[in-house]
């Protein structure tokens, strides 16, 4: 890209962002599409008052008019930053500037793009108006429609503008149409379109994080459409994030994942098998009481455990969102006594109570017992004895229970390592090679 030499940017009020430079002391030459350039002998007080005029989005000693039907006017910008970071501006400096350009509306809404005025389409003119601008007579296009694809087009490119001058642009209001995601996805190919994404790919970045990426909803409600703008920005951050959530809900994207570019769409059904894989693992895990000395109240235990997972586990599919609330809610257990709050688990603590009583009432009855009447009787004790040494009790289930549920939450933890705030794992770990990394993006 051709460098457009001494840049003289105005000074701007505290409340924006654009950046001051003081212009070089040298004589005045021609005025050749840049911005004014003064002499080392005029007064810092003309320079000031200039640039306290000159605010985005019409500045003074702007050069070039962009019209695009905005209810707030025009925007007057300087040839020289367009052509700077827009590879699309750039060739206008070999062909020559037209005073100003318009929205052109296409069906594509990332190829709409400005157009000069003298190119647009004969319907784009309809309600064109002439309007002064110092000493240039410029035409520009009437406001567009806000709703469809006009709207969406005129909102895309002031962001475009307005990053480009590194402005605050807010990505969290919904169209009618559109959601943020979608205008964050659309505003990062309108940027590819026009060859600047370069330049605006930070502010775009730090807009999507306050609009609620990286971590937040956007990411966690539209993961693919994230997948492509972190592609377009080359964002490994934002990559990483949605392939994560795209992965977790791959099951429930089947729509939008057939919008995704092949590359992002192998990635996450890889991504996606190797999840399904985890949970499944996971699952074989938590039924394997390897280890465990299977005495009766251990045997007991499990018998309610064990029917646990038949019920919410078994017959689930890893992908579905019923298996993750499944999952959760054991990963969630205190005590283990949430597994018995049905009625026929119920039932059965409450026999265990009652055999419980029963034979410590029986060991109670044998101390009437007469001493010289007890070997004629040592059978009966010592199965007495025997009996009770099972520990055949409610306390003793409970205590089986919760180190069941203890060692069952250690083996669940991988998969709950990741998002806390989601309804789908996302423990996805992405080491591979980036898109960008191996072949461009190719976006349709």
């Amino acid at each position: 890209m051709r460098k457009s030499g001494n840049h003289v940017a105005p000074q701007i009020t505290p409340s924006l962002t654009l950046g001051i430079r003081m212009p070089p002391k040298r004589k005045r030459t021609p005025d050749t599409g840049g911005h004014a350039v003064f002499t080392s002998s005029e007064s810092e007080a003309k320079w000031k008052k200039l640039s306290k005029r000159s605010t985005f989005p019409r500045f003074e000693d702007g050069d070039v008019v962009i019209s695009l039907g905005s209810a707030e006017g025009d925007l007057v910008l300087y040839k020289r930053d367009l052509s700077r970071m827009c590879e699309y501006f750039e060739e206008f400096d070999e062909i020559g500037w037209p005073e100003s350009f318009t929205l052109q509306i296409v069906a594509n809404v990332s190829e709409c793009q400005v157009v000069p005025v003298e190119e647009a389409l004969p319907e784009q003119h309809n309600h064109t108006e002439v309007e002064d601008h110092g000493d240039r007579q410029l035409s520009t296009v009437g406001p567009l429609n806000e709703d469809g694809v006009a709207g969406h087009a005129r909102r895309l490119n002031e962001i475009i503008f307005r990053l480009l001058y590194r402005e605050p642009v807010d990505l969290s209001v919904s169209e009618s149409k559109h959601s943020p995601a979608h205008v964050v996805r659309d505003v990062a190919k309108l940027a590819a379109s026009y060859g600047c994404v370069q330049h605006v790919q930070g502010e775009l970045v730090s807009a999507i994080v306050t609009a609620g990426g990286i971590g937040g909803d956007l990411i966690r409600r539209n993961p693919c459409l994230l997948l492509e703008t972190a592609c377009l920005l080359k964002n490994e951050t934002i990559f990483v994030d949605a392939l994560r959530h795209a992965a977790g809900r791959r099951a429930a994207l089947t729509d939008e994942m057939r919008s995704v570019p092949a590359e992002i769409a192998r990635l996450v059904e890889h991504h996606a098998g190797l999840l399904k894989a985890r949970v499944k693992e996971v699952c074989r895990l938590l039924a394997s009481p390897a280890g465990t000395t299977l005495d009766l109240p251990t045997f007991i235990a499990w018998g309610i455990f064990y029917r646990y997972l038949v019920a919410n586990i078994f017959p689930k599919d890893p992908e579905s969102p019923e298996m993750f609330k499944s999952l959760a809610y054991l990963n969630s257990m205190r005590t283990g006594m949430e597994l018995v709050d049905t009625q026929q688990l119920g039932d059965i603590m409450e026999s265990v109570r009652v055999v419980d009583c029963g034979l410590v009432q029986a060991s109670n009855i044998t101390y009437l017992i007469r001493d010289d009447d007890r070997e004629e009787h040592r059978r009966e004790l010592d199965d007495l004895d025997e009996a009770l040494e099972e520990a055949l009790n409610v306390k003793s289930i409970k205590a089986e229970l919760r180190q069941i549920v203890e060692k069952s939450k250690l083996r669940l933890a991988p998969l709950f390592s990741g998002d806390k705030n989601t309804e789908h794992f996302t423990l996805t770990k992405f080491d591979g090679r980036l898109p960008w990394q191996r072949d461009p993006c190719e976006h349709t």
